[in-house]
């Protein structure tokens, strides 16, 4: 719930509570006249009738609606407010008193309705959708790139410490040299072009091919 939510919420209830005054004093003075329950459903009648005519008066879009809202507005809150007003004046408040009393239901009414009206009306701010968040992922060399420095480096044959790659493919011998320089297989083959598992094989064909010599020199 948020807090505009809220504060119609809150809104509305002050406003049941005005026309509630409203009713009370209309329904008080009527009383006078016509002693009958049938003053309690007029009191009701005036008090939220102005509160819809201010509301229909803000919420229209035409003069079609504007005019008969304000029409309503004249009527119904002219007549709660004077009859309010009378009633205090009856009971022998000051005419100052009489008015402000008198004057508060009708007026509280449009202006809470007003105001109700306008915050449903009023475009709310549109919302950014969060961005998801992307891995970042480091570009593979392609076939034939140029080498990092410390690459271009490398020796062409194999270290001292190892045995000389025998007699075999091309690109075998370079991922037997590429794998003694500690690059991972998937670099080797992304270096080379050639898929994971050739580069595996390759390996395993160097492999062999020094299990072979390895015995023959033996």
């Amino acid at each position: 719930m948020t807090h505009r939510s809220i504060i119609k919420f809150l809104i509305i209830c002050v406003i049941s509570i005005v026309v509630a005054w409203s009713v009370v004093n209309i329904s008080d003075y009527a009383h006078t006249f016509h002693a009958s329950w049938v003053v309690w459903t007029m009191g009701a009648a005036l008090g939220t009738a102005n509160a819809l005519s201010v509301y229909a008066f803000v919420m229209a879009k035409s003069a079609e609606v504007q005019r008969p809202a304000v029409i309503g507005i004249v009527l119904f809150g002219g007549m709660s407010g004077a009859l309010q007003v009378l009633l205090y004046l009856q009971v022998g408040a000051p005419l100052l008193a009489a008015v402000a009393f008198g004057c508060f239901g009708p007026v509280a009414e449009g202006v809470l309705a007003w105001l109700h009206a306008a915050l449903s009306e009023e475009p709310q701010p549109a919302r950014k959708p969060a961005q998801p968040q992307r891995d970042v992922q480091r570009p593979q060399p392609a076939a034939g790139t140029q080498r990092q420095p410390q690459e271009a480096q490398l020796p062409a044959t194999a270290p001292a410490s190892q045995p000389a790659a025998p007699a075999t493919s091309e690109r075998a011998r370079t991922a037997y040299a590429m794998a003694q320089a500690q690059r991972p297989q998937k670099e080797i083959a992304a270096e080379l072009g050639v898929s994971l598992r050739t580069v595996q094989a390759d390996l395993a064909e160097v492999r062999n091919a020094l299990t072979q010599q390895n015995g023959v020199h033996s």
